[in-house]
């Protein structure tokens, strides 16, 4: 199993990469060996690449609670991902994994994961780019930004792009005015009963009633044309 680690003056980087890993418990037992021969501790490990092999599930991933860096990319995970409780957590990367359901592994996620800034979930199904959705519309990626962004107030990068400050000030005025948001593209926002602040702006699956569509037309002075049929003298 081609096997690294680093130490450095944060603590241990281990990697697991190219391995053909079906679950986590692989790692353990890996690591469980480079505890005896390199007396290397479960609390100075600080950074962890898994990426390039088959992993469906993470169990086990909770005894490393004190990791600050994971790197998952181009594995098998889905929406049946649980990631343990890991408060320190700063950085998650999974891309190109087989992750659907972008609500559920929010909610999940944002309790196991609080403090997370740098996020990353390109060629996921539920990441809409052009890498992963023939379907791809930028306001479909614009809203993908704010729904994530809602969940991890603090996220400073999600996916290759950092968090503007137009994206936080557009989902503050969300959040603080549910009811209608509009954007300068003409995007528009209509809630037609209320929900909970920003629920009903980004979240789909929210049980009350809300629309979101392009605004296809809207009224200006050009393009009344009924009054072409009235005369002068009718006025």
């Amino acid at each position: 199993m081609p096997t690294t680690t680093e130490k450095d003056q944060i603590g241990y980087k281990i990697c697991f990469v190219g391995s053909q890993l079906q679950n986590f418990e692989e790692c353990l037992a890996e690591f469980e060996n480079l505890e005896e021969s390199s007396n290397i501790d479960i609390g100075s490990v600080y950074y962890m690449d898994i990426s390039y092999n088959c992993l469906r599930n993470l169990r086990g991933l909770r005894i490393f609670s004190h990791l600050e860096v994971l790197i998952l990319d181009n594995n098998e995970l889905d929406d049946h991902l649980h990631l343990p409780l890991l408060t320190n957590l700063k950085v998650l990367s999974l891309n190109k994994n087989n992750i659907c359901d972008l609500d559920n592994f929010l909610s999940r996620t944002q309790i196991a994961c609080p403090f997370v800034n740098h996020l990353s979930l390109i060629c996921n199904p539920a990441c809409p780019t052009q890498l992963s959705k023939k379907n791809y519309s930028e306001d479909d990626y614009h809203l993908y930004r704010l729904k994530v962004l809602r969940a991890f107030p603090i996220l400073r990068f999600l996916d290759s792009e950092k968090i503007t400050a137009d994206e936080r000030n557009e989902l503050n005025q969300a959040e603080m005015h549910p009811r209608l948001a509009k954007r300068a593209s003409g995007t528009i926002f209509r809630v037609e009963t209320y929900c909970s602040p920003g629920e009903v702006l980004l979240d789909r699956s929210c049980q009350k009633t809300a629309k979101y569509g392009k605004l296809v037309r809207q009224y200006v002075g050009a393009q009344s044309e009924g009054n072409r049929f009235i005369l002068s003298e009718d006025l």
